[in-house]
């Protein structure tokens, strides 16, 4: 099954094939992989009323009405970094859907892909949204030394795993199919 259209196969106008569910709020975001292999999040802005204040994350936001993810991606790193992205470039990596009805939140999806960037594009970046960026080794994020957004760590993490960089979990270890 197919899990995420290209940009060139979304028009716009056929959300519930992209969006099954009744989501309220759906976004994306972005693994900005450095030539080293670190990754540059966003240092979250100190503000009430905002989902993990003064926290680490990744690059992104909501994707408007009419647009592709991958179209929304690259607006919202152009927006938030000055970073200039060719909608081809982002790869689907994974989503997660949090479904937050009981707090009246409603249902989020959440898109993240991997997007590598050069050193000029890094060397470019100016950034217009949060208190600070910076690139992190892998060793870094999973240390635990820094807040990291808990979708955005979880993201990193089956990422991590996926390039043989930390260990995946046994599957004969008793919790791991409870």
């Amino acid at each position: 099954m197919k899990m995420e259209p290209s940009a060139e196969e979304f028009d716009g106008e056929d959300r519930k094939s992209l969006f099954p569910a009744d989501y309220s709020v759906c976004a994306v975001c972005a693994l900005l992989e450095t030539p080293e292999e670190k990754y540059i999040l966003q240092l979250r802005d100190n503000t009430e009323g905002i989902w993990f204040p003064d926290t680490w994350g990744l690059f992104g936001g909501l994707i408007g009405k009419t647009e592709s993810p991958q179209e929304a991606l690259c607006r919202e790193l152009k927006e938030e970094l000055e970073l200039d992205i060719n909608p081809k470039a982002p790869v689907y990596f994974t989503q997660f859907a949090v479904d937050a009805r009981g707090i009246d939140m409603g249902l989020t999806l959440r898109l993240i892909y991997r997007i590598p960037v050069t050193r000029d594009q890094i060397e470019a970046m100016v950034l217009h949204e949060g208190a600070a960026f910076r690139d992190f080794t892998p060793a870094e994020l999973v240390s635990g030394k820094y807040p990291l957004v808990p979708t955005d760590l979880m993201a990193l993490h089956m990422y991590f795993m996926g390039q043989g960089i930390v260990p995946s979990p046994d599957p004969e270890f008793p919790d791991y199919q409870s």
